[in-house]
């Protein structure tokens, strides 16, 4: 039996959730089994040639198939152990005053609008060893997709909720197979670029056609920020970067500002007057652009008064939600700290999907999905001395 190790450090707070998920916080095996079967699929696109069925084939020989319910229908072919030493005083219950408007921003869910978190969550600095023990039968190829998945977890991912917004980052420390090293972290952000170059550059061909999900592709992109920063805090300052890029602002006077008085940039003014027209019964010519950071989006104008307190929410037609294509991951490197913003371009749903505007009291507007992925490049690019790894 072969035997695959990874260690891993958790880097931002992980809202990961228990038996109980307000009073307990729980890494658990088959959260983390959930997690590395996405990365599973992101990376092994490209091995299977961008094929799909072949990708989900391999998938469910490997980690078991799934029901329609999410459940284990068929047998694993490997088993998975997680080990810590994370002890109660290292597991923060739900309450605790939050200071950063990016935190609160981002953390959007599990950190409420008085900025106390919601739920518990397990403190950065712990670490944790995973453990999958290989059936026989498992092949070098297959071993191969495995540390992938791992790797790819260790560089652009993390656990638990707000994961994509960068709670819960995990940097990858070691990958030990059969007590072979075959993974060592990185110390300095050329070391990570070159990481991450190499990492995609052997996950085989890069589709010219844009994944049917969120998988490698030749339309990824992926950048580094460093800041001479821990990493909390400097996910508090993408989260207030990603504030005054997105935010209308509060009125004040008359005029629009921040929540820490600086003045709204009102980048997407044009999304604000849909919504607020919308709600006076004009129908919108298009949906919102900022949609293409993930549904659903709910809005509510505190500054107006409506008659009917209205509310607006854009969501799938026929889903719930549709994640953020793009993920913020923070490293913690020798002498700095890192932000990898990943972006994995896709399609943004399923063929024949569409989207809708809910507006209370008021026919549901329909529109076809589409968005436009330069939003979130935009974004990116209000980090002028970020490095950019790929393309």
């Amino acid at each position: 039996m072969s035997v695959i190790k990874a260690r891993y450090k958790i880097v931002t707070p992980m809202f990961i959730a228990g038996a109980d998920q307000e009073d307990s916080a729980e890494l658990r095996p088959p959260s983390f089994k959930g997690v590395l079967r996405f990365w599973f699929r992101a990376t092994a696109l490209p091995h299977f040639d961008n094929k799909v069925e072949e990708v989900a084939s391999a998938e469910g020989q490997l980690f078991g198939r799934q029901s329609s319910g999410g459940v284990d229908a068929g047998k694993s072919r490997f088993s998975l152990k997680i080990d810590h030493k994370i002890k109660d005083n290292q597991i923060v219950k739900a309450g605790e005053r939050w200071d950063g408007y990016g935190l609160a921003y981002l953390g959007y869910g599990v950190i409420n609008r008085k900025e106390k978190n919601t739920r518990s969550y397990i403190k950065q600095g712990n670490t944790f060893e995973v453990t999958l023990f290989l059936k026989p039968d498992v092949s070098d190829k297959e071993k191969l997709l495995l540390r992938r998945s791992l790797i790819a977890l260790g560089l652009f991912g993390g656990l638990g909720s707000r994961s994509r917004k960068g709670f819960g980052s995990v940097n990858l420390q070691s990958i030990t197979e059969d007590d072979r090293e075959v993974w060592v972290q990185p110390g300095t952000v050329d070391e990570l670029k070159d990481r991450i170059k190499n990492f995609v550059k052997e996950l085989g061909f890069l589709s010219k056609d844009l994944p049917q999900y969120s998988a490698f592709s030749e339309h990824t992109n992926i950048a580094i920020f460093s800041r001479n920063a821990d990493s909390v805090k400097l996910l508090d300052e993408i989260g207030k970067e990603m504030i005054r890029y997105r935010s209308y602002g509060v009125d004040r006077g008359g005029k629009r500002i921040l929540p820490w008085g600086e003045t709204a940039q009102q980048n997407f003014k044009v999304d604000h007057d849909r919504i607020v027209n919308a709600i006076k019964g004009e129908k919108p010519d298009a949906l919102p652009e900022r949609i293409v950071f993930g549904l659903p989006q709910n809005y509510r104008f505190s500054s107006y008064h409506f008659s009917r307190g209205e509310k607006v929410a854009i969501t799938p037609v026929n889903a719930n939600r549709r994640a953020s294509p793009l993920f913020i991951h923070i490293h913690e490197l020798s002498n700095c700290s890192a932000a990898v913003f990943t972006l994995l371009t896709s399609h943004f749903l399923p063929s024949g999907e569409k989207i809708k505007i809910a507006v209370s009291g008021q026919e549901d507007i329909v529109f076809d999905a589409k968005v436009n992925y330069s939003v979130i490049l935009d974004f990116i690019r209000r980090f002028p001395s970020k490095i950019q790894v790929y393309p």
